[in-house]
């Protein structure tokens, strides 16, 4: 990063004055040279204006020389494949329906128009797999689409199309799966500490007659959590968490959770198979809490 006008002029000012000869000329002692350059010299003074101009020329180098290293580092980043990072874009740029070409220069393989009415993955996600047995690693690819807004597995044809692009793609002697399928389907048996004065006993909001806060803070963490960490991990700490600040709510205890229908214990992180979740069935157990 290009070192400001002010620093480099101060850099050269201070080994100017450090100099034998210098202080010799000039008669400065060392309590003198202790103070630094701008203490000892006018900002108008010959020596003040010759070192701002070479500092000039210095801050312009360093600043040609910063954008040359962005322009490069981006040009690497854009060329650098097989990262997760690389896959994950190159899975979103699917496009249903087209034909990819090869580039003759970096014998990459892309779309020559991009169309993005034809892409149809709405969510990806990568993880790698080494198999604990072979040592073979595999590049797992994790995607879904859309239905009517809301997430979905694409068809078996559509995984096929897309099985197709990656392979085409791919480095190689690269292994990979493509995986996609329904949401892992979540079950709550929940305890709900309420307050009488903003919850009836059904977890009704009192206010308004129509909405279940604790329902909605679930489904909200459910959905939050397949938008923004599509493929990520379940952690029922940090939905105990989402619930325990819905409005009139006071403490929650997960009772009983199961994942598609079988149960498993109530704390703890959990993965899914296909890369996301469905809500299923919300069981809540409501007690009034009397102060």
């Amino acid at each position: 990063m290009a070192r400001t006008i002010a620093i480099i002029k101060g850099e050269i000012g201070d080994y100017y004055i450090n100099q034998p000869a210098v202080q010799t000329a000039y008669g400065f002692t060392s309590a003198d040279v202790a103070l630094g350059f701008d203490a000892l010299f006018s900002k108008v003074s010959v020596e003040s204006f010759i070192f701002y101009a070479v500092a000039f020329c210095i801050n312009a180098f360093e600043q040609i020389i910063d954008l040359f290293r962005t322009e490069i580092e981006t040009e690497i980043a854009a060329n650098y494949i097989a990262n997760k990072a690389w896959w994950h874009a190159a899975a979103m740029a699917f496009q249903k329906g087209y034909a990819l070409v090869m580039n003759a220069t970096t014998y990459l393989y892309s779309y020559a128009t991009i169309d993005t009415t034809a892409q149809i993955i709405k969510r990806a996600a990568i993880r790698e797999n080494t198999d604990a047995n072979t040592g073979v690693c595999k590049v797992q690819l994790y995607i879904a689409t859309e239905t009517n807004g809301a997430i979905s597995a694409l068809t078996n044809a559509d995984a096929a199309l897309f099985a197709a692009y990656a392979n085409s793609i791919k480095p190689a002697g690269v292994l990979i799966d493509v995986i996609t399928g329904a949401g892992d389907v979540l079950a709550f048996g929940i305890t709900i500490d309420y307050n009488p004065l903003i919850l009836d006993s059904t977890g009704l909001l009192i206010s308004d007659g129509v909405t279940y806060p604790v329902n909605a803070a679930i489904s909200a963490f459910i959905n939050t959590l397949n938008d923004n960490d599509f493929g990520g991990k379940l952690n029922l700490t940090k939905l105990i968490d989402a619930v325990q600040v819905a409005t009139g709510v006071v403490d929650v205890d997960i009772t009983a959770f199961s994942i598609n229908g079988n149960s498993e214990q109530t704390w703890g992180t959990f993965e899914s198979a296909n890369g996301w979740f469905a809500l299923g069935t919300i069981t809540p157990t409501y007690q009034p809490h009397i102060v």
